[in-house]
């Protein structure tokens, strides 16, 4: 026989509240040296928040199907592997005081045509570079080509790098001038700035790259010597060091890349008379202080191959 009965409700109310410990950073990996030229040797080191415990194993995940690169085997820390494609590295780490096996991850990059410098051999930066370079038109008429900008970014302060590509600006962009203007979101970080001069040294410049209050050959030929980063690049390069932190501003040619951090100063220009020289909206002309030099590098656009090249 089935009975049935009136179960008395309750109405409750309250709160409580539960107390956790985050568990994502209780070991970290990285990497010496984490971008660089394909084969490299690259030092994996795991290291915990708390001493104790040890490496369980490591897995390595491409970013492309195919790898040559080999993890590590057993509990060896650290990790020592060439790497011989771009992608991840993982570890898996026993805490003894959890009791639990945690990972940790550490993306590697390797490029062709390496250089040494670390932003440089960046594919993401690398990727910005070719596309810039290729709106540059550099197989155009001198008068048609067409100085192009960016900026590599700290994206939202995250420490994953984005590149912020210039919009081209009709009335400012020419073959020796971009405005490289970007929409720079909330929490990104500028860290390094980027154009092209889609020329060779020695290369005869069009009208539009002579300056009219500098003195009148000094902008007839392309590099006056040197190439690289013009006095008013270092300008721009002083003001965006000081304004926003810019680290370096690298340029590139038809032959070579450049890399400055700026002089350390400005200094400003002096007509014959020694009064200051303004430019068309009664701004002062201004040039960097003879220190630039030093803080420029340069690297050849293709390396010891010379079908290799950076872009």
């Amino acid at each position: 026989m089935v009975q049935s009965y009136d179960v008395p409700s309750y109405k409750m109310s309250g709160v409580q509240t539960i107390s956790a410990n985050r568990l994502d950073d209780d070991v970290t990996l990285t990497a010496v040296v984490s971008t660089g030229a394909k084969g490299r040797s690259v030092t994996f080191t795991a290291t915990p928040v708390t001493a104790g415990g040890g490496v369980m194993g490591w897995t390595w995940t491409p970013d492309s199907t195919a790898s040559r690169t080999v993890a590590c085997s057993g509990s060896q820390n650290p990790c020592i592997t060439s790497v011989y494609e771009s992608g991840t590295m993982d570890v898996a780490y026993y805490l003894p005081s959890l009791s639990l096996i945690r990972h940790a991850k550490k993306h590697v990059s390797a490029v062709d045509c390496a250089t040494g410098d670390s932003v440089l051999d960046n594919p993401i930066f690398r990727l910005g570079l070719k596309q810039r370079w290729d709106s540059t038109h550099t197989d155009s008429h001198l008068e048609s080509r067409i100085e192009r900008g960016m900026y590599l970014a700290d994206s939202a302060g995250t420490g994953k790098v984005k590149v912020l590509l210039g919009p081209f600006n009709a009335a400012m962009d020419t073959p020796c001038s971009n405005l490289n203007s970007v929409n720079v979101q909330p929490g990104d970080v500028l860290l390094f700035a980027a154009h092209t001069h889609g020329f060779s040294v020695g290369d005869s410049l069009p009208p539009t790259c002579r300056g009219t209050s500098l003195a009148a050959n000094q902008y007839r030929t392309y590099g006056i010597g040197d190439g690289g980063l013009s006095p008013d690049d270092q300008v721009r390069q002083y003001r965006d060091r000081t304004d926003y932190g810019v680290k370096a501003m690298y340029v590139i040619d038809k032959d070579s890349i450049y890399r400055g951090t700026g002089p350390s100063g400005l200094d400003t220009l002096k007509d014959g008379a020694g009064g200051p020289i303004l430019d068309s909206k009664g701004n002062l002309q201004l040039s960097p202080t003879s220190d630039w030099r030093d803080s420029t590098r340069t690297f050849p656009r293709r390396q010891t191959n010379p079908s290799c090249s950076v872009y």
